[in-house]
């Protein structure tokens, strides 16, 4: 549960451009580019498949 509330958290940053504007710029783990350039669906998306990608190198 705290996983997914910091996952939100980040989508909800890195997805906004007032919020975003005032931090570092973020890169997509999973497509490298900008995280501004993601709207909320893509945003989770990424990071699904970046959860996926960690997830499986442990397995």
């Amino acid at each position: 549960r705290q996983t997914n509330l910091c996952l939100e958290k980040f989508i909800n940053i890195a997805t906004n451009p007032v919020v975003y504007s005032s931090t570092k710029k973020i890169i997509c783990p999973t497509c490298e580019k900008d995280m501004l350039d993601h709207n909320q669906r893509q945003a989770m998306e990424c990071v699904d498949k970046f959860i996926k990608q960690v997830k499986d190198n442990f397995d």
